[in-house]
């Protein structure tokens, strides 16, 4: 596992990278841990969650709004969530926007972290404190600018075949030679490629 310190909105964030998702035991107390994901990354590491503090919400971009928060918050509620809490956002980028959002919100503002499970959410979504939520046809319409306390790109195995490689391809395209890109599976030389151009915007 490799780290790197980058700056969004004046604030550093740690990013992990090619990290063992059983490493989050050093960063959270597992206690005041509440990790937040949708169905597929949930029914696809139900293993690995086991023992965990899990909400759970209809996957897709369909449901990154209001009611979705609202169902957060009150399981949230009902799971004895703190000032001390400490929320995870674990899958894509409907996953960490809300959860960055809700942490911005839950109690007047909870620390969070992302665990980004595609790479588009690992170059993008997850990156520079964009949280939000779409007001009908309207995207991000409502939201925060908050940093997470850290960014934890996970190994390839959490990765959904392709995700996000349309991005990379669009963004490298630019600058880089077909032949030389790395888009078939995460390359971490390129994601923290991407993450530093993104500082500097």
């Amino acid at each position: 596992m490799q780290t790197a310190e980058y700056t969004f909105s004046q604030r550093s964030v740690t990013c992990y990278f090619d990290a063992d998702f059983r490493g989050l035991a050093d960063l959270v107390t597992d206690g005041n841990m509440i990790i937040i994901t949708d169905e597929n990354v949930f029914n696809e590491h139900t293993e690995k969650l086991a023992g965990s503090r899990v909400i759970k919400f209809a996957a897709g971009e369909t449901n990154k709004n209001q009611a979705t928060v609202d169902q957060i918050i009150r399981e949230l509620i009902n799971l004895g969530a703190h000032k001390n809490t400490f929320l995870i956002g674990l899958g894509g980028g409907v996953v960490t926007d809300i959860t960055g959002y809700v942490a911005a919100v839950y109690m007047r503002g909870i620390k969070f972290g992302l665990v980004p499970t595609t790479i588009l959410a690992m170059v993008d979504a997850a990156i520079g404190g964009k949280n939000g939520i779409d007001v009908g046809v309207y995207k991000n319409m409502v939201g925060t600018i908050r940093q997470p306390e850290f960014i934890f790109m996970i190994t390839v195995s959490w990765i959904p075949s392709r995700s996000g490689n349309g991005s990379m391809v669009l963004r490298r395209s630019l600058s880089t030679p077909v032949s030389k890109m790395h888009c078939c599976l995460p390359n971490w030389k390129d994601i923290r490629c991407m993450i530093t151009r993104q500082t500097r915007h």
